[in-house]
Parts: structure tokens; sequence; C-alpha cells
């Protein structure tokens, strides 16, 4: 128990000196007209399993975006029965780390030797089968991962039929995805969508049937949407795609994300959410 009790106390202080993510808190994005502007779909964001990103971190903007645009929000902080599951119409997950993801992430981000500590399955017994029933019965999926996220998240996904390609070129994911080669899906997800600025993220693959949102090849897939059951599912492999975050320092710090003007991230994210969200009781 002592162990345990210091090694909780040292991994604490060790969130105390990792620095905040640069998200753009003060970011407002102008929508015009709400997409919801009576029904507002009620939309629970993750926050039960050592999240990389939440509504009250460096999600805030995503969070915002939602409330604005006529969405019910709130965090999920409990573990995943379908009775609490089925309160909400979408399920958004974002870096879903678990306790050894979170340590490996802290120790890589303050550029520390990497732990001795395998991956260990973020999710509780029987929280995977609450979210494939919540779908299968009409409930809405978002999961959003990066490469540090993949492993915990595959179990996850792969219910529903997405994987994770284990390619390790993650530098030939484009800055941007346009119509060129069929880089964007047709899908109502990508209308009046031109381009979808990247940072870089977790190649997927898809199942027959599914869309894929963004790509570059057959199996790099970065974006991707499904119908599983009677419900939905999209799964991204880039954070940065609905987020609204700055990279760089100085005069070379630029917006990334849906804060960033030439490209069309908030479009994607906003039609992502309706796309999920239409239909729902």
């Amino acid at each position: 128990m002592l162990l345990v009790g210091a090694g909780c106390f040292t991994f604490g202080l060790l969130l105390m000196l990792l620095p905040t993510e640069d998200f753009d808190a003060k970011w407002r994005p102008r929508i015009g007209a709400k997409a919801w502007p009576q029904k507002k779909p009620r939309v629970a964001i993750d926050a039960a399993h050592w999240n990389g990103a939440t509504a009250e971190g460096s999600y805030q903007p995503f969070a915002k975006l939602l409330a604005d645009d006529g969405y019910s929000v709130a965090s999920y902080t409990e573990e995943w029965r379908l009775s609490g599951l089925r309160r909400f119409q979408v399920l958004v997950v974002v870096r879903p780390l678990g306790w050894s993801g979170s340590f490996r992430q802290l120790a890589a981000d303050l550029r520390l030797p990497a732990p001795p500590i395998e991956q260990q399955n973020p999710f509780g017994s029987g929280e995977i089968d609450a979210a494939k029933q919540y779908v299968q019965s009409g409930g809405r999926l978002l999961l959003i991962i990066d490469p540090n996220s993949a492993e915990a998240s595959q179990q996850l996904a792969s219910q529903f039929g997405i994987g994770m390609n284990p390619d390790p070129a993650q530098d030939r994911i484009p800055p941007r995805f346009t119509p060129v080669a069929g880089m964007l899906g047709k899908h109502a997800i990508t209308r009046e969508v031109k381009c979808v600025a990247s940072s870089g993220g977790q190649w997927l693959t898809g199942p027959a049937g599914s869309t894929p949102l963004l790509r570059v090849e057959r199996n790099q897939v970065l974006a991707v949407a499904s119908d599983y059951g009677q419900g939905r599912v999209v799964v991204l492999g880039d954070p940065g795609l609905a987020s609204a975050r700055f990279a760089g320092e100085g005069a070379k710090r630029i917006p990334i994300g849906m804060n960033q003007n030439d490209c069309d991230n908030l479009r994607f994210v906003r039609n992502l959410m309706f796309w999920l969200s239409e239909g729902t009781r």
C-alpha cells in the first residue's frame, strides 16, 4: 500500500510539472443559425477513462461549439452502463488512455524514458459491451484517437469493425485534405467542405460499407463514418481536427483545428455532429 501511495504521489507531482495544452480558450465560432434551435440533442463527453482531452480541458472549444450550436453538453464521469448511456443521444470519447497510457504519455511529454509498464485496458468489465449495445440500439458514438491512445482504443473501435493501421509512417498524413484525388469522401459530413486541416495522427481502417471521410490511399484513412445496427459511429484519427489550439511559439504561433480560418474544420465538425445526432429521439 505504501508503494502504491508513493507512486500516486509521485505521479501527482509530475502532473503538476506538466504544462497545460495550448488550446484557444477564448475562441468562439461564428456559426450563424444553430443546427438545433429547439431540440437540443444530449451529448456526453467522456471523462472516466484518463482521457487525454475533456470538456473541461483541451476540448473546451469543442464543448463550447456544441453548446452554441444547440446541443446540451455534459461531462460523463460514470462507469459505462447501458441505462446511463441511454440518457444521451451522442457519446464522445477523446483519447482514452487509462492510467498506464497516461503515465507513458506524461513521461514522453516530460522527455523522460518510457516507464516499463504495459498498456492496460482503460475500460472496465462490461463497459465495452455497454457501448456496443448502446450504439446497436440507436445510440451514436464519436471516438477520437491519436497514435498514443490507439492501443487503448483498439478494443472499443474493433466492436464496430474499425481497426488501427500499424503503418508507422505518420509523416505521410497530409496537412490538408481536399477533394483532389478523392481525399474527401462523399458523405453528408463533407458537404460544403473544401478543405480539412490535419496536424497528423493515426491511420484507420473501416469495415465494408463504411465511408472513409479523409484518406490518402485505401488503407490510409484518417476519419471514417459507419452505420452500426440502429446507430452510427464516427472515428477520427487526429484530435486536432475537432480542437481549437495553437502550434509553434512567438511569431510562428499558428492556429490549428477549428480556429484555422483557411480550412473548413469548423464546418466538418458541425456536419459530423449533426449527422450523428439527426434521427435520434
